[in-house]
């Protein structure tokens, strides 16, 4: 009887001392967490860098000076959350990828190949994103266009996630550009959301996934009276999205 009033006594004592909301606060993951919590699970890399994307271009290759921690990166978070909107599928193709998060301000870009520029004191380029301060939602999700076009459907430099193989046919046929835009112009074709879509295949397809991703109120106004259009989006709907809308 006195054993159990003493562990009665003794629990009283210790819910007492808990704080009331210290089990929700100890389980909240901060937005880091979320962030490399989001990443592992995709098996997406990810690095803080202090350069820009010219330079690791020029370069080729990342020395162990060019690397820092993620929080060192200013506005990591608002830096790469437009990609939380991308469906898991899509995000297949990022898997053994790196997605580098600068701490400068230039051009974000895609990265196709490994460099072959290394040294005792670096390492190779991973293939990837190199994601810059300032960067836009919709040029963050351009970029990762690109390494859906280039390594997904066309499966360039033998990369191994070429999950889209399937459709190289028609993302041929929808994103061909066989003619040389003229900006003086100023009003552009039909079948376009944008002049710079109009400026070559890859970029035709990369601008069309991020306005599918980011705009796509607008685009779906734009392709009711533009068949091409309409069939570019629900190429992307249908065969890329599969079937996730915005």
């Amino acid at each position: 009887m006195k054993f159990t009033l003493v562990l009665l006594i003794f629990g009283i004592i210790l819910l007492i001392s808990i704080p009331i909301n210290s089990g929700v606060s100890s389980l909240a993951l901060t937005p880091m967490d979320e962030l490399k919590d989001w990443a592992e699970k995709r098996q997406i890399l990810l690095q803080g860098v202090n350069k820009d994307s010219g330079y690791f271009v020029r370069t080729g290759s990342i020395e162990p000076s060019d690397k820092i921690p993620l929080q060192d990166v200013p506005d990591v978070i608002n830096q790469i959350q437009s990609l939380y909107l991308i469906p898991d599928n899509v995000l297949d193709v990022m898997q053994g990828k790196t997605i580098y998060l600068s701490s400068e301000y230039g051009r974000s870009f895609a990265v196709y190949s490994i460099f072959t520029k290394q040294t005792q004191d670096n390492e190779l380029l991973n293939r990837g994103l190199i994601i810059e301060q300032g960067t836009l939602k919709r040029t963050v999700v351009h970029e990762l266009g690109h390494i859906v076009d280039i390594h997904g459907i066309q499966g360039t430099f033998d990369d191994q996630k070429n999950i889209f193989s399937n459709l190289k046919k028609q993302r041929d046929d929808l994103f061909e550009v066989d003619f040389q835009y003229d900006p003086k112009k100023g009003a552009y074709p039909a079948g376009f959301v944008n002049p710079y879509s109009m400026n070559i295949e890859n970029e035709n397809f990369a601008e069309h996934f991020a306005y599918y991703v980011i705009y796509p109120d607008e685009f779906r106004e734009k392709m009711a009276s533009d068949p091409l259009l309409k069939s570019k989006y629900e190429f992307l709907r249908d065969h890329i999205f599969e079937g996730t809308e915005y």
